[in-house]
């Protein structure tokens, strides 16, 4: 009797550990982790810039005051540069080979006809045989035909043998010039190698357009089958910005008048171009349909592969007047758009804003600033420089 007393407040209290237990891990489970910190600017004590007049001076930092601009409404979509494929080409190989050498590399600039790369392979040893010995051929049939004329100006030789003979000069002359158009195929001169007492097995890959060139596959020593991709060449003086446009967006677009290209790499900059073709077709998951505006880029700005953002203005809207400052003025700090207010000359805020529209290197400001305030719209990276040197100093300290 003792002994079950014994063993059933055992069980009693092993079970109350295995409930406490249980308890425990579902509220350890229930538990989540931290929210990732929100994105914050520096105090409102550590917003404050000072900088003495030739500072700011050598700096080139200039202050405009806020005013009011028109901005016609539009559709901003995301996109990237791409190539002209018109004025792109893919170079491949004409035959089968070994790279003996390259020329050209990625980035370089190229004329039409400029060698890129040269290639060994037995088929040009063929291709220049086959030429050379249709070449001796026609020759040899265009004389034996012209001593035929002449035969028979002697009666030496019949009409019908006299025509025998040429038509054996026309297929010999046919002949070589299937050769010849072999050769030139290839990249080889013709009048060059038939002066050439041996048959080279090389041969030279050329540029067939000016450009730069985007795309190497292929390195020295490399086998290269025939048709083989070896570079990507593109005249960049034109490009195309191909953006994404929703669904929802694409009966409101215009397709005719300019549009306005933007890119971090060139901050306060406007690309201006133009609509070629919205394609028929949407991609199934993003829902989007890819719009190619076509840009000039005789600066050599606009760089393959580039993200750029594009305003495509609204169908049948009218401009709106808001109030806006530089492009250049608003600076990101911990991901949120700001401008330097100047409240007295050489002392800057930071103040936070909230932006719109952006049209013709000038940015809407929805909240944050009152027209005729003065903001820092030349240089504001120095003030940012500057504030968040003295936040960092101030962490440390």
């Amino acid at each position: 009797m003792k002994r079950d007393l014994c063993y059933l407040r055992w069980a009693m209290a092993s079970s109350w550990t295995l409930v406490w237990a249980v308890v425990v891990l579902a509220s350890g489970c229930g538990q989540t982790s931290e929210a990732p910190p929100k994105a914050e600017l520096p105090k409102a004590d550590s917003r404050i810039v000072v900088l003495p007049e030739e500072v700011l001076r050598a700096a080139g930092v200039k202050v405009v005051r806020v005013s009011r601009e028109a901005f016609h409404p539009h559709v901003v979509a995301s996109g990237v540069i791409k190539p002209d494929a018109q004025k792109s080409v893919m170079v491949r190989a004409r035959v089968a080979g070994r790279v003996l050498q390259v020329l050209s590399d990625v980035g370089q600039r190229v004329k039409a006809g400029q060698p890129l790369a040269i290639i060994e392979g037995p088929e040009v040893t063929a291709v220049l045989a086959r030429h050379r010995t249709a070449a001796a051929r026609a020759a040899a049939s265009r004389k034996a035909a012209e001593r035929a004329e002449r035969l028979l100006e002697l009666k030496a030789m019949s009409r019908a043998e006299v025509e025998t003979r040429k038509a054996e000069a026309e297929a010999a002359e046919a002949e070589a010039g299937a050769a010849k158009q072999d050769m030139l195929r290839l990249g080889l001169n013709p009048d060059s190698a038939a002066s050439d007492p041996e048959l080279p097995s090389e041969f030279s890959v050329t540029a067939p357009l000016a450009g730069v060139v985007l795309e190497r596959t292929i390195s020295t020593g490399l086998l290269v089958e025939k048709d083989a991709s070896l570079f990507t060449i593109a005249n960049l003086s034109r490009v195309w910005a191909v953006a994404d446009v929703y669904e929802k967006d694409l009966g409101q677009i215009r397709e005719e008048g300019d549009v306005e290209v933007h890119t971090d790499a060139y901050p306060g900059e406007v690309f201006i171009g133009r609509i070629a073709l919205i394609e028929p077709a949407l991609d199934e998951a993003s829902r989007t349909a890819h719009v190619r505006i076509v840009l000039d880029n005789r600066s050599g700005k606009l760089r393959p592969g580039l993200f750029v953002t594009v305003a495509v203005p609204l169908r049948g809207a009218s401009e709106i007047e808001a109030t806006a400052v530089p492009a250049e003025a608003v600076q990101k700090i911990s991901g949120l758009p700001t401008v330097f207010v100047q409240i007295q000359p050489g002392r800057f805020e930071l103040r936070p804003v909230e932006t719109g529209r952006e049209a013709h290197g000038m940015v809407e400001i929805r909240h944050g600033l009152h027209e005729g305030e003065q903001v820092v719209a030349e240089g504001a990276f120095i003030l940012k420089s500057e504030l968040l040197k003295g936040t960092i100093a101030g962490e440390e300290d």
